[in-house]
């Protein structure tokens, strides 16, 4: 299993952190998204996240259909069910009503509404 989060790091005496990620043994930690360039040191893990979020929705954004059993779409003022989902990347899922599975829905959900369906 990879774990993704912000790594911090030392820059020119200041913590920094970019987004990696590591396997269950934590043998090492390889920078993901934007970060993997090397180029990113940001001032906060917040930033390091948003960093990362902002990569996979410019760039591993997909739309999927009837991959799950039914539930309740996961914007809080939605009580329709929905079997199905959008995903970022290889293993962060939402489960999305027809209305609102689009990209600019998927802006708006904080990390916290992340569903990994693949565990």
């Amino acid at each position: 299993m990879k774990y993704l989060y912000p790594i911090e790091f030392s820059k020119d005496g200041k913590r920094k952190y970019y987004f990696g990620e590591t396997d269950i043994d934590e043998k090492g930690v390889v920078r993901v998204g934007t970060c993997k360039e090397d180029k990113c040191a940001h001032d906060t893990p917040t930033e390091a996240s948003d960093c990362y979020r902002q990569y996979l929705l410019d760039n591993e954004w997909v739309l999927k259909g009837g991959n799950i059993e039914p539930r309740k779409c996961c914007i809080k003022k939605c009580a329709n069910m929905t079997t199905q989902i959008a995903c970022l990347g290889d293993s962060i899922e939402y489960a999305l009503c027809d209305e609102h599975r689009n990209k600019a829905t998927v802006k708006t959900i904080g990390w916290g509404f992340v569903l990994n369906l693949r565990n």
